[in-house]
């Protein structure tokens, strides 16, 4: 899993303003201000790293506890969605604020995402959500956010006794998601599975090694 310290992300015309005044059309943007270990989700795990989030637009500040990677992405100029743990068994939680209004809504992680697998990755465009899971074996999945819709299931591979997350998942561009899914039985190497959501569409290639991916 990789960690980030602090990240500040900002979208529009206008780009980012260091300053507290600004006009309403100024967009929104958001900011890693903390960060500590928490419970997690995995009991396996130690604990997971999470960050304190705040999105900023104009005066207004909406504070997010409990964001865990990926980090989260700004849809359109005002709505920012990631994926968050609540409660003693910090469940996972997709979450959606909005800026002006400060709306907030919680829909939790499809329920067969791998539970040792971080990279649940949500689509540029808040649409889709790319993972690695199911309920035997392992395979690449997309869905749609709202209604859970199956979009995309690649090939399954076998289950592992393994106990670290080594596979990942992630968006080039608003339609198009890549997942890496480690483990090829007694084969070593990674499967990875590339395709567009709107076309309901991948392929499937192997890799020799692990994917570097930023």
């Amino acid at each position: 899993m990789r960690w980030i310290a602090a990240v500040v992300a900002c979208v529009g015309l206008l780009g980012c303003s260091s300053g507290e005044q600004g006009d309403e059309k100024e967009p929104a943007r958001w900011v890693a201000v903390d960060s500590s270990f928490a419970l997690s989700w995995n009991p396996l795990e130690n604990g997971v790293r999470v960050y304190r989030v705040e999105l900023r637009a104009r005066d207004r500040v909406r504070g997010i506890n409990g964001v865990v990677s990926p980090m989260p992405v700004l849809v359109g100029d005002s709505l920012l969605t990631g994926i968050q743990i609540q409660g003693r068994s910090a469940a996972r939680f997709i979450f959606r604020v909005h800026a002006r209004s400060g709306r907030r809504s919680f829909l939790p992680v499809p329920s067969d995402v791998w539970p040792l697998f971080h990279d649940v990755a949500i689509s540029p465009d808040g649409r889709h959500v790319a993972y690695v899971g199911g309920d035997l074996g392992f395979s690449a999945i997309v869905r749609e956010v709202e209604s859970g819709r199956l979009v995309v299931r690649g090939p399954a591979l076998p289950g592992c006794g393994c106990t670290t997350d080594r596979s990942h998942a992630r968006w080039v561009d608003a339609d198009s998601f890549e997942v890496a899914v480690h483990g090829l039985g007694d084969a070593p190497g990674w499967q990875l599975v590339a395709g567009r959501a709107s076309a309901r569409r991948f392929r499937a290639d192997t890799l020799a090694s692990e994917p570097d991916w930023p």
